[in-house]
C-alpha cells in the first residue's frame, strides 16, 4: 500500500519515529526535501527507492548541492537496509550520507 505525501508538511523535517521509507514512482520530493527528511529521521532503518528518477528539478543532479565540503554528512546511524534501484541521482545519496557499516 502506497501514500502519496506531501513533502513540505512541516512534521516531515521531525520524523523522529520513522524507520522505513520506501520512495516510489509516484511521488518524489526534490533533494533539499528528502535532505532535510533523513536529517529529521535518526533512527531510520530501511530506505529504499523503487525504479524511480527523480523529476524534481536539477537538484538531484548537481553536484554541487549538497556538497560534503560546505555541508555536514547526513548522519544514518541505524540503517540497516539501503535499496536503491540503478540511476544517475544515488549519488547524491551516496556522496551525502553517513552510513555506519553493520559490526
Amino acid at each position: 500500500m502506497g501514500v502519496n505525501i506531501d513533502w513540505n508538511q512541516p512534521w516531515i523535517s521531525s520524523a523522529s519515529d520513522l524507520v522505513d521509507l520506501e520512495i516510489c514512482v509516484a511521488s518524489v520530493p526534490s533533494w533539499i526535501q528528502f535532505a532535510t527528511i533523513l536529517r529529521g529521521a535518526p533512527n531510520l532503518q530501511v530506505l529504499m527507492f523503487d525504479d524511480i528518477e527523480p523529476d524534481s528539478g536539477v537538484d538531484w543532479n548537481d553536484s554541487n548541492i549538497g556538497s560534503t565540503s560546505s555541508i555536514v554528512p547526513i548522519k544514518l546511524p541505524r540503517l540497516r537496509q539501503l535499496h536503491i534501484s540503478p540511476y544517475s541521482s544515488a549519488v547524491q545519496i551516496y556522496r551525502n550520507c553517513y552510513i555506519p557499516t553493520c559490526a
